[in-house]
């Protein structure tokens, strides 16, 4: 599903100010697997899943998504790519404060000419347990509410794949639980889940299939 081999990402490659900030990352990541990347801050978490995501080319090194050689795709290509496999959960959200919960989910719907649009946002929301705020702006939600539009958003396309960024880091406790309580219902689903977190409330889920160790853009032994 996901396969990384000698994976680096050079930031200012040639400069004295340069920045290795993945380095020799090997990992396979099989179908329906559920992964928890722990890290401090700056480890290289983030990094790795925005080259996953072909948000980011990696600098050399190999990454197979969905069966696609993702490492050099053109931007239009990746972006095709994403729309179709990946489901992206961002730690701020990057919702629309203007418009509605129902709009937002559907933005990934406009790319491709996707038909079907109303029952693919209505299983969505229900996924993401969010159906009752469905006609309100998001600017009148609370973060606990706007991570599950976040969330619907990201699986409206019925990805392959989710990765989600310090997905709990604005949520408190409660609305954190709540959160993990939706990736083990998706899990359930067939997905392959990619978390990227210094939370200690993931740790020693019985629903984890692993937990990689990253530090200062190398996974630890």
């Amino acid at each position: 599903m996901i396969k990384i081999k000698n994976l680096y990402k050079i930031y200012n490659q040639n400069k004295a100010d340069e920045l290795q900030a993945l380095k020799n990352i090997s990992i396979n990541i099989n179908k329906n697997e559920l992964i928890i990347l722990k890290g401090i801050s700056g480890s290289g978490k983030s990094t790795l899943l925005s080259v996953i995501s072909s948000f980011t080319k990696p600098t050399s090194g190999v990454v197979i998504c969905d069966n696609n050689n993702i490492s050099k795709l053109p931007d239009r290509h990746a972006s095709i790519f994403r729309n179709k496999s990946i489901g992206f959960v961002f730690q701020a959200f990057n919702l629309i404060d203007e418009l509605t919960v129902y709009d937002n989910i559907k933005i990934p719907l406009s790319i491709n000419n996707n038909t079907d649009i109303e029952n693919k946002i209505k299983t969505a929301i229900k996924q993401a347990n969010i159906s009752h705020k469905s006609k309100q702006y998001i600017k009148n939600l609370s973060g606990g509410e706007k991570q599950r539009v976040a969330i619907a958003r990201a699986i409206v396309n019925n990805p392959n794949i989710i990765l989600c960024d310090e997905p709990t880091a604005a949520l408190d406790k409660n609305n954190s639980l709540r959160f993990i309580n939706i990736l083990k219902q998706l899990k359930k689903t067939g997905k392959t889940i990619v978390v990227a977190t210094h939370d200690s409330l993931f740790d020693e889920l019985d629903f984890v299939d692993r937990y990689i160790d990253i530090e200062d853009g190398k996974i630890k032994p």
